[in-house]
C-alpha cells in the first residue's frame, strides 16, 4: 500500500498529472488519470498482500474498469476515455517493472 504524507501523494498526484497531460494533450485524460489510478493501484496491491482492508475500497481492477468510472463521473469522452485506459495500463507497466527489480 501507498505510505506517503500528504505532501508526498500531492507531489505525486501532479508529476502524473502533469506527465499525462504533456503524453496526451488532455487535461480530462490526465485528471481522471490522477484520480483513479492510485486506485487501481492500491486495489492491486491489497489483492496481493491479502489484506482485509480491500472492502474499504471500490473495486477497480482493471485499467478498462477505472476508465469507464471515469467517464461517467467525469463526463470524458470517447477519446478520452480510450486515451485515459492506455495511460493507466502504459503507467502500470512500468511501474510492475519497477517493483521487479
Amino acid at each position: 500500500m501507498f505510505r506517503a504524507t500528504e505532501e508526498e501523494a500531492e507531489a505525486m498526484e501532479m508529476e502524473i498529472r502533469s506527465q499525462v497531460e504533456k503524453e496526451t494533450g488532455s487535461d480530462q485524460v490526465a485528471r481522471a488519470v490522477s484520480i483513479y489510478l492510485p486506485l487501481l493501484l492500491e486495489n492491486e496491491a491489497l489483492i496481493k498482500s491479502k489484506a482485509n482492508q480491500k472492502a474499504n475500497l471500490p473495486e477497480i481492477l482493471t485499467p478498462r474498469e477505472a476508465s469507464l468510472i471515469a467517464q461517467r463521473e467525469i463526463m470524458l469522452s470517447e477519446k478520452e476515455t480510450q486515451q485515459t485506459e492506455r495511460m493507466m495500463q502504459r503507467i502500470k507497466q512500468r511501474q510492475s517493472s519497477l517493483m521487479n527489480y
